[in-house]
C-alpha cells in the first residue's frame, strides 16, 4: 500500500490483535452466561467465576470486584496499577512499531566496473560522436603560442599586411603536446577535467580552401587540409528544469547558474543503489545588477492606430536623475582576480547611463528647464530619424548592450554636435569593462560583460497578468548588469539508482575546502602580446613545476576568474577552431543579447515572447536588482550547457570515453537497506518497562522475605474460589477447605447448586434466619438474589441470598464486625504457608 511504512503495518496488526484479545473474552463471557443454567455444580461456579473475573466485565460493570472502598488503600492502589498497566499495554502494543522505519543509508565501500552511459534525450540524440573530434585553435591572423608553421604572422608590428608564400607558409592550427601537457599536468589521475576534456557539443569539418576561388591564397589554415571547427546550435532548453541534473558530458545547475565537465560513467551493476562523490571542474557565472532607479510607463492600445501616430511612453525619474552623485564611480582594479568588482562595474554603468539621460533631457545645472526632481516624466516618444521611438513591449524582457536605445537619442551621424548621442553609449562599455579589443590578454584581464536589463512590464498598481486589456497603464524597470565567469573545483555528490543517466541523481554541490594555501590548486593562462581580439587564452591547472614559467600567468587560490577572449566575431554561432577557451565568454556574449527583434542563427529565443513558461518566471526575476542577476546566470547556463561538453570519465584517463565502450573500476559506497527506530514511539513502552521491572524486584524481594509462597498463593487462590466457598457454606464435611484442588473436585466439586432471582418474596414468608439477615442488612426488597444447594424446587424457603453468603454465615448474630484490613496480621497469609482449617460453625438447615 504506497504511503504506509512498515511500522504502520505492524501498527495496524498489533491494534487488531489487542482489540480481539479484549473483545474475545467479553464475548466468551457473554456466551457462558447465555449458557449457564440455574443449576450447576461447584466446579462449574467456580470455572464461571474465575472466566468473568478474568474478563473486563467487572471494571465494565464496576461490580463488587472494582470496589475500592473499605479496602486497604495499598492494595487499591496496586489493583488500579493493574488495570493501568492493561492499558499501558494497548498503548504500548499500538505505538511502539510505528517508530519502525526502512531507509536506504549509504553503507561500506566496494568496487565496481563503471562504463560509459549516453544521454537519451535532445542533449545525447543531437551530440555527434567524438572520433573525428580535433582539437584547433585559431589566433586571428597569427600562429598560436607554442606554434611556428613557417608563418608567425600576417602583419607585422606595426599593423602592416606582409606578404606570404602560399607553398611554404601556413597558419597552423595544431595544438603542440608541449603545450597540452602543460595545461593537463595538474589534473592527471583525478576527475578534474583540464581544458583539454572539454569539447564543442556540435562541430563540423572544414577545409580553408574548398569551394572558394583562390580563397586557399588568402587563408592558408593547416596547409589547406581538413581540421574541426565548433558550432554554436540549440539542442534543448535547460532553463526551466529548476534543478541540479545530468545532460551529456555536464552536470548542469539551472538553479543558480554553472556546469560542471564530466564524461558521465554509471556502475554497471548498483544494486539497491551506490554513492560516491567526486571533485569536478566547475564554471560558473556571477552577476550583480544596480537599478537605475529609472522606469518607463507606457500605455498599451491593443487596437489599430493610424498611420504615423505611436504609442507614447514616459522615462520616470525615481532618484536616478533627481539623485545623481556628481562623484565619478570608483572601481578598485588593484586586484582583479581577487575581486573583479562587479558590483562596482554594474553601478559605474546606471551613473553614465543616467548621466547621460539627464544631459539628453537638458537637466544639469544652470539650464532650463532646470535641475531634475523626484516623479518627473520625460517623453521618450519621437518622431522619425534622427530621433528613434522606443517602443515597449510587453510579455518579454530586453537583455542588451549599453546603448541607451530606450532613450531619443540622435545619432551620431545625425546630429554629431549633440550633447550626448549613441556614440557615448559605445564608449560605455569599454569604460566599464576596463578592457578593450585591442588589450593584450593577461590574468588581470578578467572577462567581463556589462549590459541593461529591461524588465517584464507589469500594471502601474504592481499586479501582474497574462490577459492584455486595451488602454491598460504599464511600467517597466532598467537595471544594469555585470558578469563574469569563475572555474573553480566543486565536490559533486552522486545517487545511482540504476545503469541508466535519468537513474542517476545529484544530491549535493558543494565548495572543495582546503586545509591551507599550499593545498589550493595553481591556475595558470598563457603568456603572450596577442590582444583579446585575437584568441583566447588556455587556461586550467596546473602542475607545481610550471608555477615560474615565463609563459604563464600562476596564481595559487581556490578559483580563477577566467579571462577576456575573443568571442568569435559578430555572429553567435560562427566559430573558427574546437578549442572551448572562450567559451565561458561566447555564453556571456549570448546572455546579454536577448532581443526578440534581433535576428540570430544561434536559435532559442529567451526574451520570453515565445516562451509563456519562461516569461512568467522572468516577470518575477526583473522586479528587482537582487534577483535580475540570476536571468543571466540562467541564460548563460543554458547557452553553455548546448555548447560546450566534458570528456574525461574519471580519474585513470584523460582520453574520451564517448561511446568507446571501454570499462574501469572504481571504489563506491554502496547502499544499504536498513531498519531504523524513532525513539518517540517507544516512550510508552519504556514507561511500561519500568512498572515490569519494578514489580519483578518487588515480588523478588517479598519472596526473598518469605513474605510469599508458592503454595500459601494456590491455597488463596483456591480458598478465594465461589465453588470452595459454598460447598465449605453448605457442606464443609465434604471436603477440607485447603484440600488440594483434585482432592476438592472429587469430593466437593460435583455437589449442585442453585443460582436463580426469586421474585415476591416477602420477609414474612422467608425464615427466620433470612429475615434476621435482611434486618441486617437493611434489605426490605420484593425479589433477591438467592442461592443455595439443590433440593425441593416446590419452595424456595431454603434459597439463602447470596448476601449472607458473601459475609460469610447464616445466623446474623455471628456476623462479626470485619477485620481491620490495615492491620499488620492481615497481610501475612501470604508467608504462613497452608492454612488453618477456619469453617465458620454454621447452624440451622440450609
Amino acid at each position: 500500500m504506497p504511503g504506509i511504512s512498515v511500522g504502520e503495518v505492524s501498527a495496524m496488526i498489533n491494534a487488531a490483535i489487542i482489540l480481539i484479545q479484549v473483545t474475545f473474552p467479553l464475548a466468551i463471557v457473554l456466551v457462558i452466561v447465555g449458557l449457564l443454567k440455574d443449576r450447576e455444580s461447584a466446579a462449574t461456579w467456580t470455572a464461571v467465576a474465575r472466566s468473568i473475573q478474568s474478563s473486563f466485565w467487572p471494571t465494565i460493570l464496576q461490580s463488587d470486584h472494582s470496589l475500592v472502598k473499605n479496602v486497604r488503600t495499598r492494595l487499591v492502589a496496586l489493583s488500579w496499577l493493574t488495570t493501568i498497566g492493561t492499558i499501558l499495554l494497548i498503548i504500548v502494543g499500538i505505538s511502539t512499531p510505528l517508530g519502525l522505519s526502512e531507509e536506504l543509508r549509504v553503507g561500506d565501500t566496494k568496487s565496481v566496473t563503471w562504463e560509459y552511459t549516453r544521454d537519451v534525450g535532445p542533449m545525447g540524440q543531437g551530440t555527434p560522436d567524438r572520433a573525428t573530434y580535433n582539437y584547433s585553435r585559431v589566433c586571428n591572423l597569427f600562429n598560436c603560442p607554442g606554434v611556428d608553421g613557417g608563418y608567425q604572422a600576417w602583419r607585422n608590428d606595426s599593423g602592416i599586411w606582409t606578404s606570404f608564400n602560399a607553398s611554404t607558409d601556413l597558419i597552423d592550427l595544431r595544438i603542440p603536446g608541449n603545450v597540452s601537457e602543460v595545461f593537463t599536468s595538474g589534473t592527471a589521475g583525478t576527475t578534474v577535467a583540464s581544458i583539454f576534456d572539454m569539447q564543442f557539443r556540435s562541430y563540423q569539418r572544414e577545409m580553408t580552401g574548398l569551394g572558394y576561388t583562390n580563397y586557399s591564397d588568402y587563408m592558408p589554415y593547416q596547409n589547406n587540409s581538413v581540421y574541426t571547427v565548433g558550432k554554436a546550435a540549440t539542442l534543448q532548453s535547460l532553463i526551466l528544469n529548476n534543478e541540479i541534473g545530468l545532460v551529456e558530458g555536464l552536470v548542469v545547475d539551472t538553479i543558480s547558474g554553472g556546469v560542471g565537465f564530466r564524461n558521465h560513467t554509471v556502475p554497471a551493476d548498483v544494486g539497491l543503489g551506490l554513492e560516491w562523490q567526486e571533485e569536478i571542474l566547475w564554471i560558473e557565472p556571477v552577476t550583480e545588477c544596480v537599478d537605475l532607479n529609472l522606469t518607463i510607463e507606457f500605455n498599451h492600445v491593443l487596437y489599430e492606430l493610424p498611420l504615423g501616430i505611436r504609442e507614447q511612453s514616459f522615462l520616470v525619474d525615481h532618484g536616478g536623475m533627481a539623485n545623481l552623485s556628481e562623484e565619478f564611480p570608483f572601481i578598485d582594479q588593484n586586484d582583479t582576480q581577487g575581486d573583479p568588482q562587479l558590483y562596482a562595474t554594474a553601478y559605474r554603468a546606471a551613473a553614465f547611463t543616467n548621466l547621460f539621460s539627464a544631459i539628453l533631457f537638458n537637466l544639469t545645472v544652470g539650464k532650463d528647464p532646470g535641475v531634475a526632481h523626484l516623479g518627473a516624466k520625460y517623453n521618450l516618444t519621437g518622431s522619425m530619424p534622427p530621433y528613434p521611438q522606443y517602443i515597449p513591449r510587453l510579455n518579454e524582457i530586453v537583455i542588451g548592450p549599453l546603448t541607451g536605445d530606450f532613450l531619443p537619442l540622435p545619432d551620431f551621424f545625425y546630429n554629431a554636435t549633440s550633447d550626448v548621442t549613441s556614440d557615448n553609449f559605445t564608449m560605455l562599455e569599454v569604460g566599464t569593462q576596463r578592457f578593450g579589443r585591442y588589450d593584450v590578454v593577461n590574468m588581470s584581464t578578467v572577462g567581463i560583460k556589462t549590459g541593461m536589463i529591461m524588465g517584464a512590464p507589469h500594471l502601474v498598481d504592481g499586479s501582474d497578468t497574462l490577459v492584455l486589456d486595451p488602454e491598460t497603464h504599464w511600467v517597466q524597470k532598467l537595471l544594469t548588469c555585470s558578469s563574469a565567469t569563475r572555474v573553480s573545483i566543486k565536490v559533486v555528490e552522486f545517487q545511482a539508482n540504476g545503469t541508466a543517466l535519468s537513474d542517476i541523481r545529484v544530491l549535493q554541490v558543494s565548495d572543495k575546502t582546503y586545509g591551507s594555501e599550499a593545498e589550493m590548486p595553481l591556475w595558470a593562462t598563457e603568456r603572450s602580446n596577442l590582444t583579446v581580439a585575437d584568441y583566447a587564452p588556455l587556461w586550467g591547472i596546473i602542475d607545481d613545476k610550471y608555477e615560474d614559467s615565463e609563459a604563464l600567468h600562476t596564481r595559487r587560490k581556490e578559483s580563477l576568474w577566467l579571462p577576456a577572449a575573443n568571442t568569435y566575431g559578430p555572429s553567435l554561432s560562427l566559430l573558427f577552431d574546437s578549442m572551448p577557451a572562450g567559451a565561458h565568454l561566447k555564453a556571456l556574449t549570448i546572455a546579454y543579447n536577448v532581443d526578440s527583434m534581433l535576428t540570430t542563427v544561434y536559435g532559442h529565443g529567451y526574451s520570453g515572447k515565445d516562451d509563456f513558461g519562461l516569461y512568467p518566471l522572468w516577470r518575477d526575476l526583473s522586479r528587482n536588482s537582487k534577483t535580475a542577476g540570476r536571468m543571466v546566470n540562467l541564460i548563460w547556463t543554458d547557452a553553455m550547457a548546448n555548447l560546450v561538453l566534458g570528456t574525461k570519465p574519471g580519474p585513470f584517463s584523460s582520453e574520451p570515453l564517448l561511446g568507446s565502450g571501454a570499462t574501469y573500476d572504481r571504489v563506491v559506497h554502496a547502499v544499504e537497506r536498513r531498519v531504523v527506530y524513532d525513539i518517540r514511539y517507544a516512550v510508552p513502552a519504556f514507561l511500561m518497562l519500568v512498572l515490569w521491572v519494578v514489580s519483578l524486584v518487588a515480588a523478588f524481594i517479598l519472596f526473598l522475605l518469605s513474605r510469599v509462597s508458592i503454595p500459601a498463593l494456590a491455597q488463596l487462590t483456591n480458598q478465594l474460589a465461589s465453588g470452595r466457598m459454598v460447598t465449605q457454606f453448605y457442606h464443609a464435611d465434604q471436603c477440607r477447605s485447603d484440600a488440594p484442588t483434585g482432592e476438592w473436585a472429587a469430593k466437593a466439586g460435583a455437589l449442585m447448586f442453585i443460582f436463580q432471582r426469586v421474585r415476591g418474596a416477602r420477609p414474612s414468608e422467608a425464615t427466620e434466619t433470612t429475615r434476621q439477615v435482611h434486618d441486617h442488612l437493611n434489605e426490605d426488597r420484593e425479589s433477591d438474589l438467592r442461592f443455595g444447594p439443590l433440593g425441593d424446587e416446590s419452595t424456595h424457603d431454603h434459597l439463602v441470598p447470596v448476601a449472607s453468603i458473601m459475609i460469610g454465615q447464616k445466623e446474623p448474630s455471628s456476623i462479626s464486625k470485619p477485620q481491620d484490613m490495615s492491620s499488620p496480621e492481615a497481610s501475612s497469609l501470604m508467608a504462613k504457608g497452608p492454612l488453618s482449617d477456619s469453617r465458620a460453625e454454621v447452624q440451622g438447615e440450609p
